[in-house]
């Protein structure tokens, strides 16, 4: 095996030899009638689609979902997507690979992060009853396993592994300056620790939604209750646990925000935001996996390179600007006691 290709080295009219996780598997016949062969090959970087269309069959018997291949493949553009058309693979045992090329991972340590978000419960939720509730799914050992490793999502915002605690504590960040901004502006509007809360146990479910031992992929539980239903459900279980008596009306409120956090019905929320802190669940959501889409696209190369390929997610493509002159040096700031993503600005100019 030659050196490792990661899939987002990978460029159009790319001729290449490499390995990847085989994430989706499966037979399909073109409108012209021709049977081929459709994949989705993963590795840390991401994925790319890739098709067999020639030797079907035998290549077809050589591999399945969720095992390590090694492909002879060559890179096209697909519906404005880089696509790969395989023109040979082969399936590799497990001692054949380094695991660490194909599970993407948060930047940041899983086990800092979790101490991080019990932190923040800890120093700025002041109702006992709210911290209690928090603390009764903090105890959940088995759970808190599969949250540090659990992606917040299959493709679409922080998909890889610890992507969902990454995704609950930068919310909660947000939840608190959010919290105080409008606590100032509008007094008694908000209820600071119900939005924070409601950061943290919007997506919990995910970590039973989400099978995600190899590629990811949706559970039987997944396809068929769903993290939302399934979240509003553990809210009373996990209040039953509490070391204090957490009241009917909170239960209530904190379900709701989970019912509602996808914000319309075509989202799949069963019910709409009907409280200011659902709403407020909802856009802080909605911000914080934007950004981390808008994070992870990279240029295509096309007639206009400094564009993403279109986004359905978002619903357009991302312009890719360069260092314009007038924009302040940012840092990144890469300490946990800070927090993951805080950066410091080094200003350049009359003012420095």
């Amino acid at each position: 095996m030659t050196k490792k290709i990661l899939a987002a080295e990978i460029q159009v009219g790319d001729i290449f030899v490499s390995s990847f996780l085989v994430s989706s598997f499966a037979r399909k016949t073109s409108r012209d009638g021709v049977d081929y062969l459709a994949l989705v090959l993963r590795d840390r970087s991401g994925w790319v689609e890739a098709r067999v269309w020639q030797d079907v069959e035998p290549l077809a018997t050589r591999c399945a979902q969720d095992d390590f291949v090694a492909i002879r493949g060559e890179a096209d553009l697909f519906n404005g997507k880089i696509s790969i058309t395989i023109h040979d693979l082969e399936r590799l045992d497990d001692a054949d690979v380094n695991l660490e090329d194909f599970f993407e991972h948060s930047r940041w340590p899983a086990e800092s992060m979790f101490r991080q978000l019990t932190s923040l419960v800890e120093t700025e939720i002041s109702s006992p009853q709210v911290r209690a509730l928090l603390n009764a799914v903090f105890a959940d050992a088995a759970l808190m396993s599969r949250l540090l490793e659990a992606p917040a999502a299959m493709r679409n915002h922080h998909a890889y592994r610890g992507g969902l605690l990454e995704h609950c504590l930068s919310m909660s960040r947000l939840a608190i300056s959010v919290g105080q901004h409008y606590a100032a502006y509008y007094p008694g509007m908000v209820q600071k620790d119900l939005v924070i809360a409601g950061c943290i146990l919007h997506d919990i479910a995910k970590c039973r939604e989400l099978d995600f031992r190899r590629s990811t992929r949706y559970s039987t539980e997944g396809k068929l209750i769903g993290h939302i239903p399934m979240g509003s459900e553990w809210i009373s279980a996990y209040a039953k646990k509490a070391e204090i008596p957490i009241p009917d009306d909170l239960v209530l409120e904190l379900k709701h925000l989970v019912l509602a956090h996808h914000g319309t019905h075509e989202f799949g929320s069963p019910v709409l935001p009907q409280t200011a802190e659902a709403h407020l669940l909802h856009f802080i959501d909605m911000i914080d996996s934007r950004a981390n889409i808008c994070w992870n696209l990279r240029p295509v190369d096309t007639i206009e390179p400094q564009w993403s390929d279109f986004q359905r997610s978002l619903q357009a493509p991302i312009y890719f600007r360069g260092s314009p002159s007038w924009v302040a040096e940012e840092t990144l700031v890469n300490d946990d006691l800070v927090g993951p993503g805080m950066t410091k600005l080094n200003h350049i100019g009359k003012n420095t």
